[in-house]
């Protein structure tokens, strides 16, 4: 018996790497859980028969959404390039999964017969879900770059640097945080406020900016951190960019007439 199975074993030695696909092939892995927090709160099948109200609810999820997009960006705001990693990995993948689900909802949703006041709604809704994953891809992205390259050069901003970047950096969260308030509650003064920041994160940038440029006409050495500073200014108006593309998209969407 013990000579038999030997033999067996040797038998399928030189197949043992087939045997293993073949078993994951009828047995696949199960596809891991979803964090709680990137589930739908507010999209329901059940709706979709109207669609004024699966509108509604696809409003109030893309806010839900706007909620993960703000903690990725705070996340991002632990020092001038130093980031919460692991809170920022993880906020946005939730943004990646929990904008499938509103991208799967308004597929079905476009489907059904809806007047052109709806239609035009529901693309707007659908930019303003795009901009706020271009927001978190800027934060995961560019400014994760950003923050490697800073880190690994072991390069440090001035104390007075750092507070003109704490200035910006509240600035364009307040900016995203009053975007997603005002697409999740079709506040038009909130939408007038994140228009109205223009102004202050144009003239925040600009004293940074010229800050910056002084500091590198008299330290040569201060290249590298002149070009990653001067990178982050423009990530985060580009930020500010997109919130307000958002603002001015629910402001759209608050003028249309009843349907």
């Amino acid at each position: 018996h013990t000579i038999f199975n030997i033999a067996n074993t040797l038998l399928f030695l030189p197949f043992t790497v087939q045997v293993a696909r073949l078993v994951e092939w009828l047995v696949p892995k199960r596809p891991e859980p979803v964090p709680q927090r990137a589930r739908p709160l507010y999209l329901d099948e059940v709706y979709l028969e109207t669609p004024a109200l699966a509108l509604d609810r696809l409003r109030l999820e893309i806010g839900h959404l706007g909620d993960i997009v703000l903690d990725v960006l705070r996340a991002a705001r632990f020092g001038t390039f130093g980031l919460e990693k692991a809170t920022l990995a993880q906020g946005v993948h939730d943004v990646e999964l929990l904008q499938l689900e509103i991208l799967g909802y308004a597929r079905l949703l476009s489907q059904a017969e809806m007047s052109p006041t709806n239609t035009q709604s529901l693309e707007d809704l659908l930019a303003s879900t795009n901009q706020l994953h271009n927001i978190s891809d800027t934060v995961g992205l560019n400014l994760g770059t950003l923050s490697r390259e800073w880190e690994s050069r072991g390069l440090q901003a001035s104390e007075e640097t750092q507070a003109g970047f704490n200035k910006l950096f509240s600035k364009v969260i307040e900016s995203v945080a009053l975007s997603v308030d005002a697409l999740r509650d079709s506040d038009q003064d909130k939408t007038e406020r994140v228009i109205g920041l223009k102004g202050e994160i144009t003239e925040d940038a600009a004293h940074l900016e010229q800050r910056l440029a002084a500091r590198l006409a008299v330290a040569e050495k201060d290249v590298a951190v002149y070009r990653l500073e001067s990178e982050a200014i423009e990530l985060l108006k580009r930020i500010y960019y997109f919130a307000k593309r958002i603002a001015k998209t629910v402001g759209r969407i608050t003028d249309e007439p009843a349907a």
